[in-house]
């Protein structure tokens, strides 16, 4: 039985040697006559193809199975068997050059493939054979294309996708641009995520033309859910990006391969993503985005599934394979609301920090540390790995029990809605907003590490200078990537003069006043549904939008300190390495009416000065960096702190 190649290029040799006084001279002219004579007659060319078209030769099977799924004219169905001849075999590739010798390839042209098969099988097309061949389901499906697209229709050569052509032959050969498996371990999903992939695998079975957008702020997470949606319905994933991925092809590959396309979009505030077409594939088709924008179809309807958080007693598991403590695996999972992917990543490198330090167990600090080191967030926030211990918090005491009460609440912020009422359980998330107040150097930023520190959380300053774009709608899109990385991490993010971003919004005079109010907008609603923590200072309650304070759960004051903690301040900048007297201590607290900020650079600039005569610190090196701070401030040195308390000036 011939293939249908041969069948395909027959007419033509058919044609070339028909006056039956040529006889072949090259050897490809040898080859097309032999094609020639394999069969005889255009009678008998046609019982040939209909038996080759209801039994094809086994290098055909799959190419006929596609014709029949796309409902193929037998004009596409030769085309292609042509063009694939030609790419495999040298003797086909020299017989259609011989043919078409002003092409200058061996690719068949849409005129020649027209011309030469157009006549036979008339009664199959309906339309012009050239045009069908350009626009029939084959090109539209990308099965056939055209190469050379500036040359006249009749001239453009036809040719079939690399990647197809493989998929054709039943080799399988990744498409460009794709991948085949998530980038983390499929085993390691938690059961709820694979409980509500297996349900969501078992609608898309019963229910046609509906798409499955898959929602999350971690890309990897989302992977691992799509794989496991696939695995539901018993095939494989294979994950695209529109832009890095030819799409011509691409859902006949879907087809041929029975693999199910998984489109990786990129999604922003305000911004529609159109869900891309895999012409030629009919089943299921899954996208990944994140939690902003949307994601629309215009052949299909699309239903959205956010992944599920792990329950405490899932992250639970999974930290204890990690970090083989059972003690730290329960204070990981009860504490911190992150996803087995995250869980995987702090673990492995929880160890390697572990094993550097030479320890075979895994510590709660090395958790911490190699937070900073996951990788999402440096390009927009800034690490503040620092530790500050208990006694190095200097606040009033009012001040200290509501950083006490904020923690308690973050804490507890999982389990909270189980001891709440319907109305609040109803509309509750897991997100702490709390606003630290208060008049710069009051310890506010160094509340913020004392928090983390507590909690165990890292700490991640937001950098307002990569976050805010002068062009319309970047802002919002660089804080949606900022606060899915860090809903994701599940770390602290921290928002320093955050009325730069949090202002009121004002009067529209102009189209600044509009944008500026429309990312107060966005940043006020996208910050009531984050799931994360997150700390914003400022030095005045006043600057903030009124509709803000709804949003927030805790507002923190920080007045400036009285005597009492201005001594304890004193005190804890200096240590114990100086030569002050009590007594010079206490005349400090008393007349230098500066918050913790300005004692630290005061002290600083005194140790600077003793340092460099070689000695321990003094009275008069105080003076001397406070002066240099009350300068910076523009105010006068208080009298009472001219003289030391026993009456003489003190020199250095």
């Amino acid at each position: 039985m011939p293939s249908l190649a041969v069948a395909a290029i027959w007419p033509a040799a058919f044609f070339y040697f028909e006056d039956g006084g040529r006889r072949p001279q090259r050897p490809e002219e040898a080859s097309l006559y032999a094609v020639r004579q394999r069969i005889g007659s255009v009678h008998h060319w046609h019982e040939a193809l209909r038996e080759m078209l209801l039994r094809p030769a086994p290098r055909d099977v799959r190419l006929m199975g596609l014709a029949r799924t796309l409902s193929l004219s037998p004009l596409e169905i030769l085309a292609a068997a042509l063009c694939l001849a030609v790419e495999e075999d040298s003797h086909m590739a020299a017989m259609v050059a011989l043919l078409q010798p002003h092409a200058g390839s061996p690719r068949p042209t849409v005129g020649l493939v027209a011309d030469t098969l157009g006549s036979l099988v008339k009664d199959s097309v309906e339309e012009s054979p050239s045009y069908l061949l350009a626009t029939g389901t084959a090109a539209r499906t990308g099965l056939l294309r055209r190469i050379n697209e500036s040359a006249p229709l009749c001239d453009q050569q036809l040719g079939v996708p690399a990647p197809l052509i493989y998929s054709l032959r039943g080799i399988f050969q990744p498409w460009p641009g794709t991948r085949l498996v998530p980038q983390v371990d499929p085993e390691t999903a938690p059961e709820t995520l694979t409980r509500e992939a297996r349900a969501h695998a078992s609608a898309l079975q019963e229910t046609s033309r509906c798409h499955l957008v898959i929602r999350s702020p971690s890309p990897r997470e989302a992977e691992l859910a799509a794989f496991h949606v696939c695995r539901a319905l018993g095939r494989r994933p294979v994950f695209a990006r529109e832009a890095s991925t030819p799409m011509e092809g691409f859902g006949l590959y879907c087809t041929l391969e029975r693999l199910v396309p998984v489109f990786v979009l990129e999604t922003a505030p305000g911004v529609v993503v159109p869900l891309p077409a895999a012409t030629g594939y009919s089943g299921p088709v899954l996208a990944l985005a994140g939690p902003d924008g949307a994601v629309q179809s215009d052949e299909s309807e699309i239903y959205q599934w956010r992944t599920p958080l792990p329950g405490p007693e899932e992250r639970r598991r999974i930290w204890l394979k990690m970090v083989e403590d059972p003690a730290l695996a329960q204070s990981l999972a009860a504490s911190h609301l992150q996803g087995a992917d995250r869980i995987g990543s702090l673990g492995t490198l929880a160890r390697m920090k572990a094993r550097v330090s030479g320890r075979l167990q895994v510590e709660f600090q090395d958790v911490r540390q190699a937070a900073f080191q996951v990788g999402g967030l440096e390009t927009l926030a800034q690490p503040v790995p620092e530790e500050v211990p208990e006694k190095a918090l200097i606040v009033t005491q009012t001040t200290r029990k509501m950083l006490e009460m904020l923690e308690a609440r973050c804490r507890h912020r999982e389990d909270l809605p189980h001891h709440l009422g319907v109305t609040l359980k109803a509309s509750y998330r897991t997100g702490v907003r709390a606003l630290f107040v208060g008049p710069s150097g009051t310890g506010k930023t160094l509340a913020a590490s004392w928090l983390a520190t507590r909690l165990g959380f890292a700490l991640y300053r937001v950098d307002l200078a990569a976050v805010m774009s002068k062009y319309v709608g970047e802002t919002e899109k660089n804080l949606s990537a900022l606060l899915a990385a860090a809903e994701e991490a599940d770390v602290i993010l921290l928002f320093d003069e955050a009325d730069s971003l949090f202002g009121k919004r004002t009067e529209v005079r102009d189209a600044n006043d509009r944008f500026a109010n429309a990312q107060t907008n966005y940043l006020l609603q996208r910050l009531e549904h984050y799931r994360g923590i997150v700390l914003l200072t400022s030095n005045s309650r006043a600057r903030m939008d009124a509709s803000f304070s709804r949003r927030i759960d805790l507002v923190v004051e920080f007045p400036a300190p009285g005597p009492e903690e201005r001594r304890a301040l004193w005190r804890s900048h200096l240590g114990d390495d100086h030569d002050l007297q009590p007594a010079e201590l206490n005349l400090l607290a008393a007349h230098a009416d500066v918050c913790g900020g300005h004692i630290r650079n005061a002290v600083l600039a005194a140790a600077v000065r003793a340092l460099e005569q070689g000695r321990r610190l003094k009275w008069p090196d105080v003076l001397e960096g406070l002066r240099l701070e009350y300068a910076k401030l523009g105010r006068q040195m208080p009298a009472g702190l001219s003289d030391s308390p026993g009456g003489g000036a003190r020199e250095a």
